[in-house]
């Protein structure tokens, strides 16, 4: 961008003027000069003062090159030399952010180095300088290495041999060339590009437009007027069509009526006679004469013709991109990769989303996470169908005290499925370099990310819903580390109450043993009991919370607060889901009097003993099932 000094100012004019009002928050003025139409009336500027503080903004904070045009007289000594005389100016510095000298516009704490990059002979030159203390440092590296040394400097600028960037605008001057090609050639309706011809915009191949010429068709024209006109007054029939179609050509349509009268009358036959009757039809007899048939032998030509020369621009097209194949897929690789990033920077800066904080510990450390696909639903969805806003939740897995593995319960429809997910999708959106949905997250590097989520058979391979769940866990168990994370949901529910508590606390006991992260939901609250004591501070009972509020006397409503609290759920409002989802009301009562009875007993189907804790648990439940 040009910055002109004006007197005690500077300013930047035209397009600059836009840019800078844009990024340093100027107002931009217009002034009108009527003597010259094309001056540029647009400006802004700053007192001379200020010129450091503005031009780092544009430097440093938006990466913009400045060249600082200074007045080298001043305006009194121009008009010595006529009225109407320029001032004189020089550009004076060009400012990078490489180049900066300027105390007030470095930073005490770092260096700003402008760096240099060679290339020659598989090996990479590497030269870096801090033109404000004069500190210079270089070295050679290989192509593998050479971002990790361009890191360890971290320069501000990057100067690259002008031959490299000739060779760079050769490109892409090539593909420029090629597109305009392309463009000039082809029409810009995409429909017409997926057909075998009329693709090719007019005016591009002056045989090609003169083939079509002679397939277009227009009854209108003065052409097939004249022919039609010409045919009456031969034949003496003012009913006489000239009429094409695309399947038969030119032809003669002729009433019946009309044929008959010629055929009375010696003129008519004799004209009749010199035509070829090609179709009867109930209304009309079609012929056509020989002029006719010439110029439908010409359309048969021409529309070979516009096939043959459509393919043969086709084709030069064709060749002219495969020679610039490779630079387009580079590009294309390129442009995709920018729209991956940009997405994600779009969606961080509407969305709120947080830079993540990636280290070498074992830590998990999340604050006010969320499930960035829920979230957008909600968002999506709050107007129409009163949706309410996502509910956010903080996980922290570390060693002890804090502990390796969360034990979460809680009921059905709480939430537990989706906070595991939601930290997943936190974990891997951090890892790829995405910011993410929290108000803070910090990841020790994960080397691996196990999910056991969700249920499904594989009757092809002969494997029931319990055996692909024991598979994965099993796949699980043999391979996750101290720095894997494992989400495991309702391990154990597919076989008897007793078999699954059993296995579900052994899985948990080897995870916790390992010290693996892991979030561990499930509705076997006695696991605590059973293996809490093994587990030691690995792990932390955390369930989904739950409110009653009271409606009137006796009746309860649930709300699902869907918020992580610490402790373990007291009951999972299992007939309340169902009465939910529209299960039969007799279906419901005949559930909450079974429950009755099995709290009587405080024994599950398979005779396995509840704690004096669940017992409380089947109380409270049966409470509430009745309410």
């Amino acid at each position: 961008m040009l910055l002109f000094q004006v007197g005690d100012f500077y300013e930047f004019f035209g397009d600059d003027a836009r840019r800078a009002a844009h990024l340093l928050n100027l107002a931009l003025t217009r002034k009108t000069k009527k003597a010259q139409v094309h001056a540029l009336n647009e400006m802004c500027g700053f007192p001379i003062g200020s010129v450091d503080s503005f031009v780092e903004k544009l430097v440093m904070h938006h990466g913009v090159k400045v060249a600082i045009c200074n007045q080298t007289e001043s305006a009194s000594s121009a008009k010595k030399r006529g009225y109407n005389a320029l001032v004189d100016r020089q550009v004076v510095r060009i400012v990078t952010p490489g180049s900066l000298v300027e105390d007030t516009m470095l930073t005490p704490e770092e260096n700003n180095y402008l760096a240099s990059l060679f290339y020659d002979e598989e090996k990479w030159g590497l030269a870096w300088a801090d033109l404000s203390t004069g500190e210079f440092v270089s070295t050679t590296s290989t192509s593998d290495k050479l971002a990790s040394a361009i890191l360890r400097c971290s320069p501000k600028e990057i100067l690259l041999p002008s031959i490299h960037v000739e060779a760079s605008d050769q490109q892409r001057e090539d593909i420029v060339k090629a597109a305009e090609e392309i463009h000039a050639a082809l029409k810009d309706d995409y429909a017409s590009l997926n057909s075998k011809s009329g693709f090719v915009r007019a005016g591009y191949s002056p045989e090609l437009d003169k083939w079509q010429a002679i397939l277009r068709h227009d009854p209108k024209s003065p052409e097939k007027q004249e022919l039609q006109a010409k045919y009456r007054e031969l034949l003496g029939s003012t009913r006489l069509r000239v009429v094409f179609q695309a399947e038969k050509g030119y032809f003669l349509d002729l009433p019946h009526e009309e044929n008959a009268k010629l055929l009375k009358t010696d003129r008519g036959r004799q004209e009749l006679e010199k035509l070829t009757m090609f179709q009867s039809l109930k209304n009309s007899v079609r012929y056509r004469s020989e002029e006719l048939r010439q110029m439908n032998r010409e359309l048969t030509e021409a529309a070979v013709e516009v096939e043959r020369v459509e393919n043969a621009i086709f084709a030069l097209l064709r060749d002219r991109v495969l020679i610039v194949r490779g630079e387009l897929q580079s590009m294309a690789h390129a442009i995709s990769q920018i729209d991956i990033v940009c997405s994600h920077a779009q969606v961080a800066l509407d969305r709120n989303f947080t830079r993540p904080l990636l280290d070498g510990s074992r830590e998990l450390h999340i604050e006010d996470g969320r499930h960035a696909v829920v979230e957008a639903a909600h968002l999506r969805g709050s107007n129409s169908r009163g949706m309410r806003a996502f509910v956010p939740n903080s996980l922290h897995l570390a060693a002890v005290p804090i502990g390796s593995c969360w034990l979460l319960t809680g009921p059905n429809m709480g939430g537990k499925s989706t906070f595991l997910r939601q930290n997943a999708h936190l974990v891997v959106l951090a890892q790829m370099g995405s910011f993410v949905p929290a108000k803070f997250v910090r990841v020790g590097l994960v080397d691996k990310l196990f999910c056991r989520v969700g249920s499904a058979d594989d009757l092809a391979a002969d494997k029931s819903t319990f055996m692909v769940e024991m598979q994965e866990t099993s796949t699980i168990l043999t391979q996750a580390t101290s720095r894997s994370l494992v989400l495991m949901d309702e391990v154990g529910r597919g076989t008897a109450v007793n078999d699954g508590v059993a296995i579900a606390g052994a899985v948990l006991e080897s995870l916790c043993t390992k010290q693996t992260r892991t979030l561990f939901a499930t509705h076997f609250t006695v696991l605590n009991e059973l293996v809490g004591e093994t587990c030691g501070g690995e792990l932390q009972p955390y369930r989904m919370e739950v409110l009653e509020h009271q409606v009137s006397g006796q009746t309860k409503q649930l709300v699902f607060s869907h918020r992580v609290v610490k402790g373990l759920a007291t009951q999972s409002y299992g007939i309340n889901t169902a009465a939910l989802a529209g299960c039969p009301p007799t279906v419901v009562a005949r559930a909450t009097e079974l429950l009755v009875q099995l709290a009587g007993d405080c024994e599950d189907n398979n005779g396995l003993t509840q704690t004096d804790e669940h017992q409380q648990e089947c109380k409270e439940d049966n409470e509430v099932s009745n309410s």
